[in-house]
């Protein structure tokens, strides 16, 4: 038996004409309500917008899963099915209305039962072609025609300037999801995050950096992806006491997530490292900036000391696979079990979108990333010193904490 549950915390919220507020400050999540107004975006975009050419011919990729997963099952990317589409035929297909022919990439999967992501893509190349900015006496309302450049999507139809930073709108990237399309439980690495909520609407459930979010949230590095560590837990379901795992749902509340349910002309602020699980509450279009922090460089370093130690292991275990027949049983039982199919040429450490590296080109990119870091020329780390400093008492203590202890916060920071 459960106690009432708390109501969640809110963001705070800042709302046009209040002067914009300078994001370094911020350091809890903030909802920016009314400045990008303005956008032609947000009177523009919607899934008939990106069905019609020039936009609907574009070719993608998108992720499927299933809108139901069992109990505690994390909503791994690894798992998902992903398929090319044109972005007419996800539109289509996002508003139920699939037309003939019967060969749609999505034609099995059923828009009730399932959704359909489109995530992270750099709008500069979902959009290619390099256009000038419009002249100011431009319609800025028009339609894209058929003979004007996708890439005037991105320079006419997003505007950051405002926010007082560098970036365009070709540096954006661009989400569209049907409703309960979703993102797996993570923090980012690098920088703060912008977002800007344009057609639907979006739940993200916030948790603040530290300690106490790690032992509740249990961070892992497999799959593996640059910039983003993942939670081992499925948030939704503890936070809809729909898990097994009572005391977690139980210390996730404790934690007091912040649940920020954004509109239309929403933009939300996120600080760095705070953990973030994601949900399109409807059909959704949104678009975010990265930006950039001072302790990029560090975070960069922890990241290519990940790549290298991982990619190490990762490519002796393929070489020489596990002899345990249980495990492997196990395995298979797994994989046999999964709600939809995934990539097989995918290597299952990777999250889709990640290469593997040589060793060399490893090794290359840790010596920059600590050149970087330190201000000085570092050729002189080889795998044997990384080696030796991974086996370091201090560092072999923390190992061995974390083996025996798992769920217990590691010292590193």
């Amino acid at each position: 038996m459960t106690s009432k549950r708390k109501a969640a915390p809110t963001a705070a919220v800042i709302e046009a004409p209040s002067q914009l507020p300078d994001l370094a400050t911020l350091q809890t999540p903030t909802v920016l309500r009314g400045y990008i107004a303005h956008w032609p975006a947000l009177r523009l975009w919607s899934p008939a917008y990106f069905a019609e050419d020039p936009l609907g011919s574009l070719q993608t990729n998108v992720a499927v899963q299933q809108r139901e997963l069992p109990p505690d099952q994390p909503d791994w990317e690894t798992d998902h099915y992903r398929t090319d589409i044109s972005l007419r035929e996800f539109s289509h297909w996002v508003q139920g209305t699939l037309p003939p022919p019967a060969q749609h990439p999505l034609s099995d999967f059923d828009v009730r039962q399932h959704w359909a992501y489109l995530s992270y893509k750099r709008v500069a190349e979902l959009f290619p072609s390099a256009v000038e900015t419009p002249a100011a006496g431009d319609d800025a309302d028009a339609a894209v025609t058929p003979d004007e450049p996708p890439a005037r999507v991105y320079r006419r139809d997003i505007d950051w300037s405002m926010f007082g930073v560098g970036q365009c709108g070709a540096d954006s990237n661009f989400w569209f999801g049907s409703g309960g399309a979703h993102t797996q439980c993570h923090y980012d690495s690098y920088g703060t995050n912008l977002v800007a909520q344009i057609y639907g609407h979006k739940r993200w459930l916030l948790f603040p950096p530290g300690k106490e979010s790690s032992q509740a949230l249990r961070p892992t590095r497999l799959p593996f992806e640059e910039s983003s560590v993942f939670s081992a837990v499925a948030v939704q379901a503890a936070a809809a006491d729909a898990t097994d795992s009572v005391a977690r749902a139980q210390h996730l509340e404790a934690l007091q997530p912040i649940q920020v349910d954004l509109q239309p002309g929403d933009v939300l602020f996120v600080p760095r490292h705070w953990w973030h699980d994601v949900t399109a509450l409807d059909t959704a279009i949104s678009v975010n900036l990265w930006l950039p922090h001072p302790l990029d460089r560090a975070a960069r370093v922890h990241e290519a000391l990940t790549r290298f130690l991982l990619s190490l292991c990762k490519a002796h275990e393929a070489e020489h696979p596990p002899g345990d027949q249980e495990e492997g049983a196990a395995a298979a039982a797994a994989e046999a079990a999964s709600p939809v199919e995934p990539d097989s040429n995918m290597q299952d450490w990777l999250n889709p979108g990640e290469e593997a590296y040589s060793h060399a080109e490893n090794l290359a990119l840790l010596r920059r990333a600590l050149s970087d870091a330190g201000g000085r020329r570092c050729q002189t780390v080889t795998t044997d010193s990384v080696l030796n400093a991974f086996c370091s008492s201090e560092v072999l203590d923390l190992v061995v904490k974390q083996l025996t202890h798992p769920h217990t916060p590691s010292a590193l920071p």
